[in-house]
């Protein structure tokens, strides 16, 4: 079985919310679930299984719900959905009344930025983290929260599964 079938079969057995987010954004978009997980194909299942449900899921938050434009104070609102105890949730802000990350570099200690600080809340980034302050982050947050989610929820069965892989590589080379 293709590895992006057996992403698919795994997640919607044993991962109900990284299936309702692929499941939804599917929908929307009138595609299907198997297109979604071959755009982020990795190198292996857990990879696929946690970047696909990741990154749909940023899709999940964006189109579920479109923004819309205050005509009496001329600004536009943006409708993000989330999912809070498997329910869908709208969060609403206003980006032009929001301060963008950045402007806490100067603020948090060297030690305490991550990794993933660069990418996320560096000066200048584009990325909807920074942008959208801390909306952004939330998203970013949420999704990271489903996709390690996903591969949590699926670990028996792909620990199964590479067993029965490393069984069979055995009786091969034999």
């Amino acid at each position: 079985m293709p590895l992006e079938e057996q992403a698919e079969y795994v997640i919607k057995n044993y991962c109900k919310d990284g299936y309702y987010i692929l499941e939804s954004v599917a929908n929307k978009k009138n595609d299907t679930i198997l297109n979604l997980i071959k755009k982020w194909k990795m190198d292996e299942l857990f990879n696929t299984i946690k970047v696909a449900v990741h990154e749909e899921c940023h899709d999940y938050q964006n189109i579920m719900n479109k923004s819309q434009y205050d005509w009496n104070n001329r600004f536009w609102i943006i409708n993000q959905t989330h999912i809070l105890n498997g329910q869908p949730i709208v969060v609403k802000f206003v980006p032009d009344k929001l301060f963008k990350t950045e402007l806490a570099l100067n603020n948090i200690p060297e030690n305490l930025k991550t990794l993933r600080w660069k990418t996320y809340v560096s000066s200048g980034s584009q990325n909807a983290s920074n942008v959208y302050g801390i909306y952004g982050l939330l998203q970013e947050y949420e999704a990271y929260y489903h996709g390690d989610k996903a591969v949590y929820d699926t670990f028996e069965y792909v620990k199964k599964f590479l067993l029965q892989l490393k069984i069979s590589q055995l009786i091969m080379k034999e």
